[in-house]
């Protein structure tokens, strides 16, 4: 089975009727039956029990949603970790504080770490201090 199948059962699973599951996947529910029976031949078992009034997982259904759903976390997840990972922000930072005492450790070291963070963030930093 591959990601594209678990998501019908997922979709069916967690909406109760392949017509919920198919609307909740923007697809025809004939396409999501389909898919189904596929996924049925191919395992050569039911996934789920319809009946009058919706589809309830079979055990070798509830087996694949468990599995499915952990598949789904950890795409996620992965997802979360990687968008973006190499977009750089690009421009100038302005920081500005309260007028303290010369000599004040806090501001130097609150600014140090701006910089050190913005650099991080940016192959350009630019820190823009008020005079």
């Amino acid at each position: 089975m591959n990601w594209d199948d678990l998501r019908f059962i997922l979709a069916v699973a967690r909406h109760g009727t392949i017509t919920d599951g198919a609307r909740a996947l923007r697809l025809n529910a004939t396409t999501v039956s389909r898919r189904l029976r596929a996924m049925e031949e191919e395992a050569g078992t039911a996934l789920f029990d319809k009946l009058k009034h919706g589809a309830v997982l079979t055990s070798a259904g509830e087996e694949i949603a468990a599995a499915a759903e952990t598949i789904e976390e950890v795409a996620n997840a992965l997802d979360g970790r990687i968008i973006g990972l190499d977009a750089k922000l690009d421009g100038t930072l302005r920081v500005s504080a309260p007028h303290l005492p010369s000599g004040d450790g806090f501001a130097t070291s609150v600014i140090s770490a701006v910089a050190t963070k913005a650099s991080t963030l940016s192959s350009r930093p630019a820190l823009r201090l008020p005079t």
